[in-house]
């Protein structure tokens, strides 16, 4: 729907800000785009799980980014299942 459009322009937004030439900045926005779903943000999560300073948050962003990938995945699982019954 309409949302959907709008929060993916605002991720895509914030996706952006991976390029932006401050590391720190660059780190907090790969952990948000962790939390909302979208990979992104990935391989800069992974260079960090070499930082002593930002390897716990990495793996905390990177592991909350997967529960909430297999959240959705299960949930999609569910509708085609209930659609099949139908």
């Amino acid at each position: 729907g309409h949302e959907d459009i709008d929060s993916d322009r605002y991720v895509d937004l914030i996706a952006e800000r991976l390029e932006h030439r401050d590391p720190v900045t660059r780190f907090d926005v790969a952990y948000a785009l962790a939390d909302l779903g979208d990979p992104r943000g990935r391989p800069l999560l992974i260079t960090a799980l070499a930082d002593e300073q930002r390897s716990w948050d990495a793996v905390t962003a990177l592991a909350r980014a997967r529960q909430r990938r297999d959240v959705l995945l299960r949930a999609e699982l569910r509708e085609r299942h209930r659609g099949l019954k139908h």
